[in-house]
Protein backbone atom coordinates (compact mmCIF):
# COMPACT_ATOMS: atom_id res chain seq x y z
CA UNK A 1 0.00 0.00 0.00
CA UNK A 2 0.81 3.50 -0.95
CA UNK A 3 0.07 5.85 1.09
CA UNK A 4 0.38 9.57 0.00
CA UNK A 5 0.29 13.00 1.75
CA UNK A 6 -0.36 16.30 0.27
CA UNK A 7 0.13 19.50 2.02
CA UNK A 8 -1.53 22.58 2.17
CA UNK A 9 0.89 24.09 0.03
CA UNK A 10 0.74 21.11 -2.65
CA UNK A 11 -3.12 22.20 -3.50
CA UNK A 12 -2.98 25.63 -2.88
CA UNK A 13 -4.74 26.87 -5.76
CA UNK A 14 -5.70 25.43 -8.97
CA UNK A 15 -3.05 24.83 -10.81
CA UNK A 16 -1.24 22.55 -7.93
CA UNK A 17 -4.56 20.31 -7.68
CA UNK A 18 -3.73 19.81 -11.26
CA UNK A 19 -0.41 18.33 -10.56
CA UNK A 20 -1.28 16.61 -7.38
CA UNK A 21 -3.95 14.82 -9.70
CA UNK A 22 -1.12 13.83 -12.04
CA UNK A 23 1.00 12.30 -9.32
CA UNK A 24 -1.76 10.40 -7.56
CA UNK A 25 -3.01 8.87 -11.50
CA UNK A 26 0.69 8.03 -12.15
CA UNK A 27 1.21 5.94 -8.54
CA UNK A 28 -2.55 4.28 -9.29
CA UNK A 29 -1.24 3.05 -12.56
CA UNK A 30 1.85 2.04 -10.76
CA UNK A 31 0.76 0.34 -7.78
CA UNK A 32 -1.86 -0.55 -6.12
CA UNK A 33 -4.00 0.14 -3.49
CA UNK A 34 -3.02 4.18 -2.80
CA UNK A 35 -4.42 5.81 0.01
CA UNK A 36 -4.46 9.16 -0.41
CA UNK A 37 -4.62 12.33 2.58
CA UNK A 38 -4.65 16.04 1.20
CA UNK A 39 -4.44 18.91 3.67
CA UNK A 40 -6.72 21.81 3.67
CA UNK A 41 -5.29 24.58 1.48
CA UNK A 42 -2.37 26.97 2.17
CA UNK A 43 -4.21 29.82 3.97
CA UNK A 44 -7.15 27.91 5.15
CA UNK A 45 -6.56 26.38 8.35
CA UNK A 46 -4.90 29.68 9.62
CA UNK A 47 -8.32 31.35 8.51
CA UNK A 48 -10.23 29.18 10.16
CA UNK A 49 -8.95 29.37 13.09
CA UNK A 50 -8.68 33.25 12.75
CA UNK A 51 -12.60 33.17 12.45
CA UNK A 52 -13.15 30.43 15.20
CA UNK A 53 -11.33 33.68 17.05
CA UNK A 54 -13.36 36.45 15.78
CA UNK A 55 -16.13 34.28 16.72
CA UNK A 56 -15.73 33.86 20.16
CA UNK A 57 -15.18 37.37 20.56
CA UNK A 58 -18.64 38.46 18.75
CA UNK A 59 -17.46 40.20 15.50
CA UNK A 60 -19.92 39.36 13.42
CA UNK A 61 -18.90 40.95 10.95
CA UNK A 62 -15.37 39.94 10.48
CA UNK A 63 -16.41 36.54 10.60
CA UNK A 64 -18.97 36.95 7.52
CA UNK A 65 -15.93 38.72 5.82
CA UNK A 66 -13.72 36.01 6.47
CA UNK A 67 -16.39 32.66 5.19
CA UNK A 68 -16.67 34.77 1.84
CA UNK A 69 -13.04 34.56 1.47
CA UNK A 70 -12.36 31.25 1.91
CA UNK A 71 -16.05 30.44 -0.20
CA UNK A 72 -13.93 32.81 -3.31
CA UNK A 73 -11.12 30.78 -2.65
CA UNK A 74 -12.42 27.39 -3.51
CA UNK A 75 -15.07 28.81 -5.85
CA UNK A 76 -12.07 30.02 -8.24
CA UNK A 77 -10.45 26.14 -8.30
CA UNK A 78 -13.93 24.92 -8.93
CA UNK A 79 -14.39 27.54 -11.68
CA UNK A 80 -10.55 26.75 -12.82
CA UNK A 81 -10.37 22.68 -12.88
CA UNK A 82 -14.01 22.27 -14.09
CA UNK A 83 -15.93 23.19 -17.19
CA UNK A 84 -19.33 24.83 -16.83
CA UNK A 85 -21.78 21.61 -17.52
CA UNK A 86 -20.03 20.32 -14.68
CA UNK A 87 -19.81 22.77 -11.55
CA UNK A 88 -23.17 22.36 -10.62
CA UNK A 89 -22.58 18.48 -10.33
CA UNK A 90 -19.32 19.27 -8.06
CA UNK A 91 -20.71 21.29 -5.93
CA UNK A 92 -24.27 19.06 -5.16
CA UNK A 93 -21.32 16.07 -5.24
CA UNK A 94 -19.91 18.58 -2.37
CA UNK A 95 -22.55 19.05 -0.35
CA UNK A 96 -23.88 15.70 -0.03
CA UNK A 97 -20.13 14.53 0.93
CA UNK A 98 -20.25 17.06 4.06
CA UNK A 99 -23.44 16.38 5.05
CA UNK A 100 -23.00 12.66 4.94
CA UNK A 101 -19.84 13.15 6.84
CA UNK A 102 -22.27 15.58 9.31
CA UNK A 103 -25.15 13.13 10.06
CA UNK A 104 -24.18 9.11 8.62
CA UNK A 105 -21.97 6.76 10.22
CA UNK A 106 -19.46 5.56 7.98
CA UNK A 107 -20.53 2.72 5.95
CA UNK A 108 -17.84 -0.32 7.60
CA UNK A 109 -18.61 -2.43 4.85
CA UNK A 110 -16.83 -0.24 2.47
CA UNK A 111 -13.64 -1.51 3.79
CA UNK A 112 -11.64 -3.93 1.95
CA UNK A 113 -12.12 -7.57 3.41
CA UNK A 114 -8.25 -8.08 4.35
CA UNK A 115 -8.80 -5.05 6.88
CA UNK A 116 -7.52 -6.36 9.93
CA UNK A 117 -10.48 -6.80 13.07
CA UNK A 118 -8.31 -4.95 14.99
CA UNK A 119 -8.32 -2.01 12.49
CA UNK A 120 -11.53 -2.19 12.08
CA UNK A 121 -12.48 -1.68 15.37
CA UNK A 122 -10.13 1.53 15.69
CA UNK A 123 -11.42 3.10 13.03
CA UNK A 124 -14.70 2.72 14.16
CA UNK A 125 -14.21 4.13 17.33
CA UNK A 126 -11.81 7.30 16.07
CA UNK A 127 -15.43 7.84 13.43
CA UNK A 128 -17.94 7.54 15.24
CA UNK A 129 -20.45 10.70 15.76
CA UNK A 130 -21.01 11.05 19.29
CA UNK A 131 -18.36 12.54 20.76
CA UNK A 132 -18.70 10.35 23.92
CA UNK A 133 -18.20 7.27 22.24
CA UNK A 134 -15.60 8.13 20.36
CA UNK A 135 -11.39 7.51 20.68
CA UNK A 136 -10.67 11.55 21.60
CA UNK A 137 -7.06 12.09 19.50
CA UNK A 138 -3.92 9.91 18.16
CA UNK A 139 -2.57 9.56 21.90
CA UNK A 140 -5.60 7.15 22.98
CA UNK A 141 -5.16 5.04 19.70
CA UNK A 142 -1.51 4.32 20.70
CA UNK A 143 -3.14 3.44 24.03
CA UNK A 144 -5.38 0.88 21.98
CA UNK A 145 -1.94 0.03 20.02
CA UNK A 146 -0.07 -0.64 22.70
CA UNK A 147 -2.24 -2.84 25.39
CA UNK A 148 -5.42 -3.92 23.16
CA UNK A 149 -4.97 -7.33 21.99
CA UNK A 150 -6.05 -8.01 18.31
CA UNK A 151 -7.46 -11.36 16.52
CA UNK A 152 -5.53 -12.83 13.86
CA UNK A 153 -6.59 -14.84 10.58
CA UNK A 154 -5.95 -17.99 12.32
CA UNK A 155 -8.04 -16.76 15.53
CA UNK A 156 -4.87 -16.55 17.47
CA UNK A 157 -4.31 -13.41 19.81
CA UNK A 158 -1.52 -10.88 19.40
CA UNK A 159 -0.71 -7.46 20.49
CA UNK A 160 0.17 -5.27 17.32
CA UNK A 161 3.79 -4.89 17.35
CA UNK A 162 5.26 -1.22 18.24
CA UNK A 163 7.72 -1.52 15.54
CA UNK A 164 4.94 -0.72 12.94
CA UNK A 165 4.31 2.74 14.47
CA UNK A 166 4.96 5.60 12.51
CA UNK A 167 8.70 6.45 11.78
CA UNK A 168 7.56 10.17 12.61
CA UNK A 169 6.89 9.13 16.13
CA UNK A 170 10.24 7.75 16.16
CA UNK A 171 11.65 10.85 15.36
CA UNK A 172 10.01 12.39 17.95
CA UNK A 173 10.68 10.02 20.33
CA UNK A 174 14.48 10.01 19.76
CA UNK A 175 14.93 14.25 19.49
CA UNK A 176 12.77 15.06 22.61
CA UNK A 177 14.92 12.27 24.10
CA UNK A 178 17.83 13.68 22.46
CA UNK A 179 17.50 16.90 24.04
CA UNK A 180 16.94 15.99 27.97
CA UNK A 181 20.11 14.08 27.40
CA UNK A 182 21.80 17.37 26.97
CA UNK A 183 19.95 18.50 29.59
CA UNK A 184 21.00 16.19 31.60
CA UNK A 185 24.93 16.78 30.69
CA UNK A 186 24.92 20.08 30.42
CA UNK A 187 24.65 23.19 31.10
CA UNK A 188 27.57 23.70 28.97
CA UNK A 189 29.76 26.86 29.31
CA UNK A 190 32.22 27.88 26.41
CA UNK A 191 31.93 27.64 22.43
CA UNK A 192 30.05 24.83 20.85
CA UNK A 193 34.27 24.04 19.00
CA UNK A 194 35.74 23.50 23.09
CA UNK A 195 32.99 20.96 23.20
CA UNK A 196 35.47 17.89 22.38
CA UNK A 197 38.41 18.87 24.63
CA UNK A 198 35.94 19.59 27.71
CA UNK A 199 35.26 16.90 30.46
CA UNK A 200 32.15 17.47 32.16
CA UNK A 201 30.50 15.44 35.41
CA UNK A 202 26.63 14.54 34.77
CA UNK A 203 24.16 16.76 36.27
CA UNK A 204 20.16 16.28 36.83
CA UNK A 205 17.68 18.14 36.74
CA UNK A 206 13.41 18.39 36.65
CA UNK A 207 11.90 21.10 34.19
CA UNK A 208 8.64 22.00 35.73
CA UNK A 209 6.31 23.93 33.07
CA UNK A 210 5.28 27.24 34.92
CA UNK A 211 0.97 26.99 36.10
CA UNK A 212 -0.65 27.42 33.28
CA UNK A 213 0.90 25.88 30.33
CA UNK A 214 0.88 22.72 29.18
CA UNK A 215 2.59 20.32 26.65
CA UNK A 216 0.70 20.31 23.42
CA UNK A 217 0.58 16.89 21.78
CA UNK A 218 2.15 17.12 18.31
CA UNK A 219 4.43 14.90 16.42
CA UNK A 220 6.75 17.57 16.25
CA UNK A 221 10.12 18.38 18.08
CA UNK A 222 8.74 20.52 20.85
CA UNK A 223 11.76 21.69 22.32
CA UNK A 224 15.36 22.50 21.33
CA UNK A 225 18.91 23.63 23.64
CA UNK A 226 20.88 26.27 22.39
CA UNK A 227 24.64 25.05 21.09
CA UNK A 228 26.15 26.16 24.47
CA UNK A 229 23.51 24.64 26.24
CA UNK A 230 22.33 27.71 28.38
CA UNK A 231 18.80 28.34 26.78
CA UNK A 232 16.00 26.21 26.30
CA UNK A 233 13.12 27.00 23.83
CA UNK A 234 9.77 25.18 24.08
CA UNK A 235 6.34 24.83 23.03
CA UNK A 236 3.95 25.08 25.90
CA UNK A 237 0.13 25.92 25.55
CA UNK A 238 -1.77 28.12 27.44
CA UNK A 239 -5.11 30.50 27.42
CA UNK A 240 -3.78 32.27 24.50
CA UNK A 241 -2.67 29.22 22.82
CA UNK A 242 0.20 27.29 21.95
CA UNK A 243 3.84 29.58 22.03
CA UNK A 244 7.14 29.53 22.23
CA UNK A 245 8.90 30.01 25.62
CA UNK A 246 12.32 30.63 26.09
CA UNK A 247 13.85 29.99 29.39
CA UNK A 248 17.63 30.58 30.53
CA UNK A 249 19.46 27.48 32.00
CA UNK A 250 20.72 29.38 34.56
CA UNK A 251 17.42 30.73 35.99
CA UNK A 252 14.10 30.06 36.94
CA UNK A 253 12.66 32.76 34.85
CA UNK A 254 9.96 31.74 31.26
CA UNK A 255 9.37 34.46 28.68
CA UNK A 256 6.82 33.43 26.20
CA UNK A 257 8.32 34.86 22.81
CA UNK A 258 5.71 37.35 21.18
CA UNK A 259 3.89 36.26 18.04
CA UNK A 260 5.08 32.76 17.95
CA UNK A 261 1.55 31.70 17.46
CA UNK A 262 0.86 28.12 16.84
CA UNK A 263 4.92 26.59 16.47
CA UNK A 264 6.10 23.71 15.83
CA UNK A 265 9.86 22.25 15.48
CA UNK A 266 12.09 25.16 17.05
CA UNK A 267 16.08 25.45 16.59
CA UNK A 268 18.39 27.42 17.44
CA UNK A 269 21.47 30.03 15.14
CA UNK A 270 24.94 28.43 15.88
CA UNK A 271 25.20 32.05 18.32
CA UNK A 272 22.25 30.97 20.44
CA UNK A 273 21.00 34.41 19.08
CA UNK A 274 18.26 33.32 16.97
CA UNK A 275 15.48 30.64 17.28
CA UNK A 276 14.17 29.47 13.60
CA UNK A 277 10.18 27.90 14.05
CA UNK A 278 7.66 26.59 11.42
CA UNK A 279 4.34 27.62 11.88
CA UNK A 280 1.56 25.85 10.01
CA UNK A 281 2.07 27.23 6.76
CA UNK A 282 5.67 29.03 7.53
CA UNK A 283 9.34 28.91 8.21
CA UNK A 284 10.13 31.95 10.77
CA UNK A 285 12.97 33.25 12.84
CA UNK A 286 12.99 35.41 15.92
CA UNK A 287 15.35 36.85 17.95
CA UNK A 288 15.90 34.99 21.54
CA UNK A 289 16.25 38.88 23.34
CA UNK A 290 14.31 41.30 20.89
CA UNK A 291 11.41 41.80 18.01
CA UNK A 292 8.90 40.07 16.08
CA UNK A 293 8.95 36.83 13.94
CA UNK A 294 10.60 37.08 10.20
CA UNK A 295 9.14 34.76 7.34
CA UNK A 296 11.33 33.28 5.63
CA UNK A 297 9.61 31.04 3.31
CA UNK A 298 6.16 29.89 3.14
CA UNK A 299 6.43 26.14 4.41
CA UNK A 300 2.82 23.62 4.37
CA UNK A 301 4.72 21.20 6.93
CA UNK A 302 8.09 21.79 8.43
CA UNK A 303 9.69 18.42 9.37
CA UNK A 304 12.89 19.34 11.29
CA UNK A 305 14.96 22.49 10.67
CA UNK A 306 19.23 22.73 11.08
CA UNK A 307 20.93 26.31 11.14
CA UNK A 308 24.20 25.79 9.78
CA UNK A 309 27.35 28.26 10.20
CA UNK A 310 27.39 29.82 6.68
CA UNK A 311 23.93 31.13 7.85
CA UNK A 312 21.82 28.53 5.82
CA UNK A 313 19.09 26.72 7.17
CA UNK A 314 18.49 23.29 6.06
CA UNK A 315 15.03 22.18 6.65
CA UNK A 316 12.04 19.39 5.24
CA UNK A 317 9.32 20.77 3.86
CA UNK A 318 7.10 20.52 1.27
CA UNK A 319 6.95 17.17 -0.12
CA UNK A 320 9.16 16.10 3.01
CA UNK A 321 12.44 16.44 0.88
CA UNK A 322 15.17 18.62 2.23
CA UNK A 323 15.41 22.30 1.19
CA UNK A 324 18.09 25.17 2.10
CA UNK A 325 17.47 28.82 2.54
CA UNK A 326 19.43 31.81 3.75
CA UNK A 327 18.64 32.18 7.16
CA UNK A 328 17.87 36.27 6.07
CA UNK A 329 15.09 34.67 3.22
CA UNK A 330 15.40 34.39 -0.14
CA UNK A 331 14.31 31.24 -2.69
CA UNK A 332 14.72 27.54 -1.27
CA UNK A 333 17.15 25.45 -2.71
CA UNK A 334 16.10 22.08 -3.18
CA UNK A 335 18.55 19.52 -1.86
CA UNK A 336 17.20 16.17 -2.08
CA UNK A 337 13.69 14.53 -3.25
CA UNK A 338 11.85 11.27 -2.22
CA UNK A 339 10.80 9.02 -4.94
CA UNK A 340 8.05 7.36 -2.59
CA UNK A 341 10.05 4.00 -3.58
CA UNK A 342 13.97 3.61 -2.59
CA UNK A 343 14.71 6.96 -1.91
CA UNK A 344 11.85 6.50 0.74
CA UNK A 345 8.34 8.90 1.10
CA UNK A 346 10.37 11.35 3.27
CA UNK A 347 13.55 13.22 4.10
CA UNK A 348 12.97 14.84 7.15
CA UNK A 349 14.61 15.95 10.81
CA UNK A 350 18.17 17.71 9.18
CA UNK A 351 20.85 18.39 11.30
CA UNK A 352 24.86 19.62 10.44
CA UNK A 353 27.52 17.50 10.98
CA UNK A 354 30.67 19.91 13.18
CA UNK A 355 32.05 20.09 9.40
CA UNK A 356 29.56 21.97 8.30
CA UNK A 357 29.89 20.62 4.96
CA UNK A 358 27.40 17.57 5.82
CA UNK A 359 23.68 17.19 7.29
CA UNK A 360 22.58 14.20 8.97
CA UNK A 361 18.57 13.47 8.03
CA UNK A 362 15.85 10.31 8.17
CA UNK A 363 14.77 8.28 5.21
CA UNK A 364 10.65 8.05 6.14
CA UNK A 365 9.15 5.16 4.27
CA UNK A 366 10.23 3.17 1.38
CA UNK A 367 12.89 0.49 0.80
CA UNK A 368 15.98 3.02 2.73
CA UNK A 369 14.21 3.48 5.79
CA UNK A 370 16.82 4.78 8.36
CA UNK A 371 19.40 7.56 9.10
CA UNK A 372 21.49 9.16 5.89
CA UNK A 373 23.51 12.01 5.19
CA UNK A 374 24.05 14.62 2.51
CA UNK A 375 26.77 16.41 1.16
CA UNK A 376 25.73 19.88 0.57
CA UNK A 377 27.94 20.78 -1.90
CA UNK A 378 28.00 17.70 -4.40
CA UNK A 379 24.08 17.39 -3.08
CA UNK A 380 24.88 13.57 -2.96
CA UNK A 381 23.80 11.40 -0.30
CA UNK A 382 23.82 7.70 1.02
CA UNK A 383 22.58 5.72 3.54
CA UNK A 384 23.96 5.52 7.11
CA UNK A 385 22.29 2.85 9.95
CA UNK A 386 19.24 1.19 8.19
CA UNK A 387 17.13 1.40 12.02
CA UNK A 388 18.65 4.55 13.07
CA UNK A 389 15.75 6.71 13.40
CA UNK A 390 15.58 10.29 14.59
CA UNK A 391 19.08 11.05 14.45
CA UNK A 392 20.93 14.08 15.05
CA UNK A 393 24.53 15.10 15.84
CA UNK A 394 25.32 16.73 19.00
CA UNK A 395 28.09 19.59 19.03
CA UNK A 396 30.76 16.74 20.39
CA UNK A 397 30.27 15.04 16.87
CA UNK A 398 28.49 12.00 18.60
CA UNK A 399 25.46 10.64 16.60
CA UNK A 400 22.01 10.39 18.96
CA UNK A 401 19.61 7.92 16.96
CA UNK A 402 16.67 5.85 18.56
CA UNK A 403 17.33 2.12 16.77
CA UNK A 404 14.17 0.36 16.20
CA UNK A 405 15.98 -2.90 15.89
CA UNK A 406 17.60 -3.20 19.84
CA UNK A 407 14.03 -2.49 21.94
CA UNK A 408 13.67 0.76 20.62
CA UNK A 409 16.46 2.19 22.51
CA UNK A 410 18.28 5.49 22.27
CA UNK A 411 22.16 5.04 21.59
CA UNK A 412 25.00 7.40 20.84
Amino acid sequence: MLVMKFGGTSVGDAQCIANVKEIIARSVTERSPVVVVVSAMSTVTETLIETARLASQGEQSAVEEKLQYLERKHSQVVEALFSKAHRRAVQKTVTDILAGVVHEEPDEQALPQTVHPFVRALLRHLLRKNVHDRLRDIGDVRIQLSETPATTATGETSIPSTKRRSAYGYAVVALVASVLTIVVLGPWKGPATNLMSTSRSASRATITLPAGQTQPRSLSQPLALSPDGTQLVYVAQDETGPNLYLRRMDGYGVRKLPGTSYPSTPFFSPDGRWVGFFTTSELKKIAVDHGSPVTLTRVSYGLGGSWGADDTIVYSGQSAGLFRISASGGTPERLTTPDFEVTGWGHVWPSHFPDQRRVLFTIWGGESNGSAVLDLETKKWYPLLSAAKGAMILPTGHMLFNDQERSQSLFA
